[in-house]
């Protein structure tokens, strides 16, 4: 497992760490100091791609939200519907329902996506914003709208279900339904 979720601090570190050591082979005409630079610089890269081939836990979560989102903006229910759980029927007429009453313009945004792992990562909660131009069956365009989601997931065979999705209002604690109209 790596230890952090992104490798741009490791890489920084090491960088500035080879950034001294060039400096130092610069004033002092050292080759020692020239070879520290250049192992820091593979370092970086070495990191680099070591973290691109790491995947944790949260980046599967976060995965599947971006997969979710997508599936549902292209109004593929039965790829939709793969992402919930199968002990969460209620949850999968939900997103039936909405499925049939929401269409999503392909310009949506996915934005401040958080995940959460707990109980030795066998459940998660993703917390995001999506924002996008949707229209409703019953009502037509109702233009740009944002919204705030978090979404419980449980590792289920290896792979990770929704139990569970909450609509929050975009500025405060407040829920809401999940097809309610507004804030």
């Amino acid at each position: 497992m790596w230890f952090t979720e992104t490798p741009w601090p490791p890489i920084a570190i090491l960088g500035l760490v080879g950034l001294a050591f060039a400096i130092l082979a610069a004033s002092k005409q050292s080759g020692k100091y020239q070879i520290a630079a250049v192992l820091c610089l593979l370092g970086c890269v070495a990191i680099w791609l070591i973290e691109r081939e790491i995947v944790t836990e949260a980046e599967r979560v976060e995965q599947r939200v971006l997969d979710l989102v997508a599936a549902f903006q292209r109004n593929d229910a039965e790829q939709t519907l793969s992402y919930f759980s199968s002990q969460a029927p209620d949850m999968r007429r939900l997103a039936e329902v909405a499925l049939r009453m929401v269409d999503i313009d392909p310009d949506y945004r996915i934005t401040d996506l958080r995940v959460t792992l707990r109980s030795n990562e066998t459940l998660a909660e993703a917390h995001f914003r999506a924002n996008a131009d949707a229209t409703l069956s019953n009502f037509g365009r109702i233009g740009y709208k944002p919204t705030r989601w978090i979404v419980h997931w449980r590792k289920e065979a290896g792979e990770w279900a929704i139990i569970e999705v909450i609509r929050m209002s975009v500025v405060g604690e407040k829920r809401l339904g999940v097809l309610e109209s507004g804030e």
